[in-house]
């Protein structure tokens, strides 16, 4: 995943199309976010979203010009927590269309799930978003354990349980909600 997203646009081209080029000829297929996808995660500021969406002429010259095999746009959703109203209230699902529409054969990648629902995960997928980078959706449960159990049980066992919660997050996640259980 290659994000130069801070860079100016023809930079973010040039420094794409480079890692690109490296990776392909490796065989290795590159995923690269386009516009900014701001949020506390990554101890970024807020800033004002209308400056730093994906337009969809931007993505179709954007993935033509790198040939990147996958994109991350920016369309509202943001790392780490969301406002008032979550990611359906910050989404602008109209532009995400706009985007899969200007680039339909390069699969979109949704970046910024924290907060989002089973539902919201399900009806996005219709926007040509085919892979879905979950963190906190399934990593607090785990979380959660490990603060609980730490200094109480042997290192190995809060290791082992630790391991083990998160990977039934990760299968819920999978079976319930992504539907991409046995689709490898």
């Amino acid at each position: 995943m290659v994000d130069a997203s801070t860079l100016e646009p023809e930079a973010n081209i040039r420094r794409c199309r480079e890692i690109v080029q490296v990776a392909n000829a490796k065989g290795i297929a590159i995923e690269a976010e386009m516009g900014r996808i701001e949020g506390g995660e990554d101890g970024l500021p807020n800033v004002d979203m209308e400056t730093i969406l994906t337009q969809p002429d931007m993505a179709k010259e954007f993935v033509k010009e790198t040939g990147v095999q996958f994109l991350a746009p920016a369309f509202g959703n943001i790392h780490g927590a969301y406002g008032p109203g979550g990611p359906k209230a910050s989404w602008r699902l109209p532009l995400l269309m706009d985007v899969h529409r200007a680039v339909p054969q390069t699969p979109l990648v949704l970046h910024g799930t924290h907060g989002v629902s089973d539902e919201l995960f399900q009806e996005i997928m219709k926007y040509g978003v085919i892979k879905i980078n979950l963190n906190r959706t399934v990593r607090d449960e785990y979380t959660h354990f490990i603060a609980q159990n730490a200094g109480k049980l042997e290192l190995t066992t809060l290791k082992m349980r630790g391991v083990e919660i998160h990977a039934r997050s990760i299968e819920r996640a999978m079976t319930d909600f992504l539907k991409s259980a046995g689709k490898a």
